[in-house]
């Protein structure tokens, strides 16, 4: 199994506005799939991107008022079988330590 982290600088857009936690603006869910389809595409062009499984959102990603842009990380690790897996990743600034927050992964199959 090989794995890959990639930096990405998603750029905010008017309509996430409209995607909302607790007062705060998230990024939508299909973004983060579009994100996660996208970075395999490009880097495994041998997917058939359509064939998703175990998908799974397990944290919004919160977007910061007057952001333009907000940095992640993609992750992707090719399993023996073939399959990518793919999980959209921040940074988060503890008192000590930075940690890796996850927020959604999908398996191309």
């Amino acid at each position: 199994m090989t794995s890959d982290r990639t930096t990405v600088a998603i750029p905010v857009q008017p309509w996430f506005a409209d995607h909302c936690f607790n007062g705060k603006i998230v990024l939508p869910a299909v973004e983060t799939m579009l994100l996660l389809a996208t970075e395999v595409g490009a880097t495994h062009p041998e997917m058939d991107l359509r064939v998703m499984d175990h998908v799974r959102f397990a944290r919004f990603l919160e977007i910061p008022a007057e952001s333009n842009n907000v940095t992640v990380l993609i992750e992707c690790r090719k399993n023996e079988d073939g399959s990518v897996h793919a999980k959209l990743l921040s940074r988060r600034q503890g008192k000590a330590m930075t940690r890796l927050q996850e927020h959604g992964e999908i398996l191309f199959a």
